[in-house]
């Protein structure tokens, strides 16, 4: 592997690795994408990595559009790319195929949607900091395998020959044709999978298997390796599709979470803030940081200041 011995170099690498960049490494980022829309590539003696025109800016969002329908404007999609700081262009997704391999993988960065065609007919849209990795001969295969890190949501292809398998840290869903949701971040406490239609098989250990019905969402906990299902509102499920942020009853910890994936900052918070309190509130993906902690310091009970791209939280007293 190519060793990085600039700044820049340096800095290029930690934002391929999707690591915790300094004030001074995103700067460098961002004059480096000024203007351009594309990735800047790992050199490997057995890989190659490349983004092809249909993961440019406008492809994506041309695709995401027809996906979604009006749900989402060119307006939108400029704004929430352009609130993340490191990200100048609308899309710079790494997108990797191994010579030695038939395995590709699309993932995403701070921030950033990806849309994913599969050969098998499939639609993927990835979240921020997420990954899907498959083999270039999916519809070939007598199972359509899927490997997710992150949250994706899925149109699967209806393929009665062959089940589409997502397999993640915790749990494995089958379908044959059918479109769902998710959230799989490795970091966090819960794998969450809701469905939209058709319907899916969720799988966790030797003989727990689940059958989930169209509105109905599985939150698996890592811990106690159980699920509970519940019919919820599906209006919030894909909200960050369209660039918005939605919290349905989340706990406070959960939030930080992921406003640390969205903005690509970190978050310092004190022993004695109360971070299992349920929120619930949307923002859009154009709101700062400070808009949207100044909107939850109040019902969280906490308050906030900033160091670089650090927040550090405390209890109100």
């Amino acid at each position: 592997m190519m060793k990085y011995k600039g700044a820049t170099q340096k800095a290029r690498r930690k934002f391929l690795l999707q690591k915790q960049l300094s004030r001074k490494e995103q700067e460098i980022i961002e004059k480096d994408f000024q203007g351009k829309d594309y990735a800047y590539f790992e050199s490997m003696k057995d890989r190659e990595v490349f983004l092809p025109e249909q993961y440019s800016a406008d492809a994506t969002y041309r695709k995401i559009s027809q996906s979604m329908g009006t749900r989402i404007s060119r307006l939108t999609f400029i704004k929430y790319a352009a609130s993340i700081a490191l990200l100048i262009a609308v899309s710079l997704g790494i997108y990797q195929i191994n010579k030695h391999s038939e395995i590709m993988t699309v993932s995403t960065s701070y921030g950033e949607r990806k849309l994913v065609d599969l050969p098998d007919g499939s639609v993927v849209i990835l979240n921020s900091l997420s990954s899907v990795s498959y083999s270039k001969n999916i519809q070939k295969k007598p199972t359509r395998n899927i490997e997710l890190h992150g949250e994706a949501y899925f149109d699967v292809a209806k393929d009665e020959q062959r089940t589409f398998v997502v397999k993640t840290s915790g749990i494995e869903i089958k379908v044959l044709g059918t479109k769902f949701n998710i959230s799989a971040y490795e970091n966090d406490e819960n794998i969450i999978t809701y469905l939209y239609e058709g319907a899916v098989s969720l799988s966790h250990g030797a003989d727990n298997t689940i059958l989930l019905k169209p509105g109905e969402q599985a939150v698996y906990d890592k811990k106690s390796d159980m699920v509970a299902v519940s019919v919820v509102d599906n209006k919030n499920n894909s909200s960050w599709i369209d660039g918005s942020i939605s919290f349905e009853n989340i706990s406070l910890g959960n939030i930080f979470k992921i406003l640390e994936r969205e903005k690509n900052i970190v978050f310092r918070i004190a022993d004695d803030v109360e971070q299992k309190l349920k929120l619930t509130a949307k923002f859009n993906n154009n709101e700062s940081v400070d808009e949207i902690l100044e909107y939850l310091s109040l019902p969280g009970n906490f308050t906030f200041e900033k160091k670089e791209n650090v927040y550090i939280i405390y209890k109100i007293k």
